[in-house]
């Protein structure tokens, strides 16, 4: 992570000597945005290109509706830590 801006973004750099080989892209920005329906909106206009929030049901349903976005469920986040 090369910049952080608490509740803003998050900007990481590709790490060329990483021991797989270099990543696929240089740069990654991750905005954070905190509301369902303004990362809807982002999707539909192509302002961002992923989400990893869970979506409101309703939302969901307009995404698989609408040209252009497409969902991909992931796996549920399965938390834990280390340690005693």
């Amino acid at each position: 992570m090369t910049d952080y801006n608490p509740g803003v973004s998050y900007r990481l750099e590709a790490n060329d000597d990483y021991f797989l080989g270099p990543p696929a892209v240089d740069t990654l920005i991750m905005p954070v945005v905190a509301d369902a329906q303004a990362a809807f909106a982002g999707l539909r206009t192509g302002e961002l290109d992923f989400v990893t929030r869970n979506l409101p049901a309703p939302l969901v349903g307009q995404i698989e509706e609408a040209e252009g976005p497409s969902r991909h469920p992931g796996q549920p986040h399965a938390g834990g830590r280390l340690g005693g």
